[in-house]
């Protein structure tokens, strides 16, 4: 019998995994059949966040910023959200590995991660 830590590995990675799949379809979509999918999703609510409380949350952007990744638009990704190129690069790394390199798990670099989210957050909050 499996163990719940290994499980919860095993739906993370099917989650990343969906994820990863749906930028690289996005990329598809629109390379060889010139759609879009970010045009079709701006007019669906998909911050539950932002839908209750008006208010974008940290990872607002996320979405449409992983379909310019699919389609190689970096520059437009992190105006999105500028926390969107490493944090898809993670998923990838653990996507492909199975696991994420000792250093990115040290503590200074994770409390630096989290200050840095929520000081973007906040200016933007500030400035819009």
């Amino acid at each position: 019998m499996q163990s719940k830590t290994q499980a919860s590995r095993y739906v993370l990675r099917a989650l990343i995994g969906s994820i990863f799949l749906i930028v690289v379809l996005s990329g598809v979509c629109f390379f060889f059949f010139g759609i879009d999918l970010k045009e079709h999703l701006s007019y669906l609510p998909l911050c539950p966040f932002r839908a209750i409380t008006k208010i974008p949350c940290p990872g607002c952007g996320m979405t449409h910023a992983f379909l310019d990744i699919g389609q190689f638009k970096i520059k437009e990704a992190i105006t999105y959200n500028p926390f969107s190129v490493p944090l898809f690069c993670l998923m990838a790394i653990y996507l492909f590995f199975g696991r994420i390199p000792l250093w990115l798990k040290h503590k200074r670099l994770v409390y630096l991660a989290v200050v840095s989210v929520l000081v973007v957050w906040v200016l933007g909050l500030v400035a819009s």
